[in-house]
């Protein structure tokens, strides 16, 4: 409900959405996020976690520690 609630604000149906990035840093959260997805826009989404390519290039001295979250973001 809140997800197509957002869309709509936005000026988007559901049937718009070809594709969608979902990243929590609630590991818990995330099977309910891929599920909701799923169910409302039919489309299996791509969940940024550790192990994940993204083709984002992190400079950083230990990658692990920048959260999914901030990585979809870039």
């Amino acid at each position: 409900m809140i997800l197509s609630g957002f869309l709509r604000l936005a000026g988007f149906a559901a049937a718009d959405a070809e594709g969608v990035i979902i990243a929590s840093v609630v590991p818990k959260a995330m099977h309910s996020f891929r599920a909701a997805v799923f169910r409302f826009l039919s489309v299996e989404p791509m969940v940024v976690g550790p192990g994940v390519r993204t083709g984002v290039d992190i400079r950083l001295d230990d990658p692990r520690s920048l959260g999914a979250d901030c990585l979809a973001d870039c």
